[in-house]
């Protein structure tokens, strides 16, 4: 049962509120945001409506029932000054949130329409019986829930700030409640006053000595309970990193194959062969790149959509498949599959025949890659500003590829897509956000990097802010 609040809601951001209610709140949001790269403000559009306003109710529930520093508390303040306002029942129910503990609970029988009952997972004890409605509809045995069960008149309901958790994120929640009291016990020092008055937690306005049972400190664990759940949903809806395959769907692996040439085979016997392939274009005196119509050759699809395919166009629109270079006495094929590898391989066979023997197959890997580029920037003759203009040209082409490709914060639309569609456009510009923020975060050169042509290629400039 979601009881009404508005007046506490109104009261909490009155001056003498406002600031401890915001530290609360950002106790609650701020670890899960900072680690998926998000602001406050892009949690309502990932959330949706309901889960956000149930998280805000966690957090008004859980400033409810804490103390700040001497006591002081909002529910209490309330009630004194305003409570007169409410009905009987609900200034009982404010009472009871005041002093409530929100913990995580089992499931362990539902009557459709009336009533579950519940196991309490950190606390034990016998089940409880908890009065519900609308909830017991869709309640299974096994469920587990985050909520604050309050008594009333010898009645027991739930706040309304109801948590569904999964069976291995309860676990883990547990397990960070018991390392916390291992810790607690470990310490065992003094207490330590909070500096804030805001911040005001049970947990660091007691003695941590005292906090040595899974009851007694979990008063002042309802933010890492909402923490917790607010990481796997976004989990959930960021999804993991895609898998980076190339445009054929091959997983991305950087090969290079390296040819020793003949005995008595020189460069310009190399040169007319390789001239002879149609898909080996001349980019250089010693240097081909091997490339397909873009219509050719099979896409990814089924299973490996979720994957991220990575593709380079030449201007024409053929699709880049690897590199050779003739270099000394040897000759190179690059590619990024195993697959491409082999079919270079096949291909450069024909052509060559006797003229190069055996080559040996070098994997590079990513570190090694990176060591490799950094090790080339390093040496770069650049400047400042030249390398800034080589990586946002690099960048360019990145995102312009990007807007065509499946996201999975999209709902495995690409963002063209998503901007056609209204009910699609909330979760676009949140995305646009998301790349913009990520950014934001690197290297001098990338954080410089102007997105505005993006939204203005969406048709979402007027929602930028």
């Amino acid at each position: 049962m979601v009881h009404a609040l508005d007046g506490v809601m109104k009261w909490v951001n009155r001056d003498e509120w406002a600031d401890a209610f915001a530290e609360c709140r950002a106790l609650h949001f701020d670890l899960a945001c900072k680690e998926a790269g998000l602001d406050y403000d892009d949690l309502r559009v990932l959330l949706g409506d309901q889960h956000f306003y149930t998280l805000h109710g966690c957090v008004l529930e859980d400033f409810m029932a804490t103390d700040l520093e001497d006591g002081y508390n909002v529910a209490d303040d309330y009630l004194k000054r305003r409570g007169w306002k409410e009905s009987p029942s609900e200034r009982a129910n404010i009472a009871a949130l005041r002093h409530s503990v929100v913990s995580l609970y089992e499931v362990a029988g539902v009557v459709p329409g009336a009533s579950f009952m519940a196991r309490d997972l950190i606390r034990g004890g016998d089940p409880i019986l908890i009065s519900e409605r609308s909830a017991t509809r869709t309640l299974r045995p096994g469920d587990r829930l985050a909520l604050r069960a309050l008594t009333v008149r010898d009645k027991t309901t739930m706040a309304g700030g109801v948590l569904v958790f999964d069976v291995p994120t309860s676990d883990k929640l547990i397990a960070m409640i018991d390392d916390l009291v291992a810790a607690a016990r470990a310490k065992h020092r003094p207490p330590a006053k909070s500096r804030k008055v805001g911040i005001g937690r049970a947990m660091l306005n007691a003695s941590i000595g005292t906090l040595t049972t899974r009851d007694t400190i979990l008063p002042g664990c309802a933010f890492i309970i909402t923490t917790f759940w607010l990481r796997d949903a976004l989990q959930r809806i960021l999804g993991p990193v895609p898998e980076l395959r190339d445009g054929d769907g091959d997983p991305i692996e950087f090969l290079r194959l390296v040819y020793p040439l003949a005995a008595g085979v020189h460069q310009k016997a190399i040169r007319a062969a390789l001239a002879t392939i149609p898909d080996l274009r001349l980019a250089g005196k010693n240097f081909w790149n091997w490339l397909r119509p873009e219509s050719g050759g099979k896409r990814p699809g089924g299973l490996l959509a979720p994957a991220l395919p990575f593709t380079t166009t030449a201007d024409d629109g053929a699709a880049f498949l690897g590199s050779v270079e003739l270099k000394g006495r040897q000759m190179a094929l690059s590619t990024l599959s195993a697959s491409r590898a082999e079919r270079g391989r096949a291909m450069l066979d024909k052509a060559l025949g006797g003229l190069v023997g055996e080559p040996a197959v070098e994997e590079v890997s990513l570190d090694e890659l990176t060591h490799d580029l950094e090790r080339e920037a390093a040496a770069s003759p650049l400047s400042t500003d030249e390398e800034r203009a080589v990586i946002h040209e690099y960048l360019d082409r990145h995102y312009r590829l990007v807007l065509d490709c499946p996201v999975a914060m999209l709902g495995e639309i690409s963002p063209r897509q998503a901007a056609k569609g209204a009910n699609k456009q909330e979760k676009l510009v949140s995305w646009l956000k998301y790349v913009e923020n990520s950014a934001a975060r690197a290297d001098e050169a990338i954080a410089g990097y102007d997105f505005t042509w993006m939204w203005k290629d969406l048709g979402l400039l007027d929602r930028r802010r």
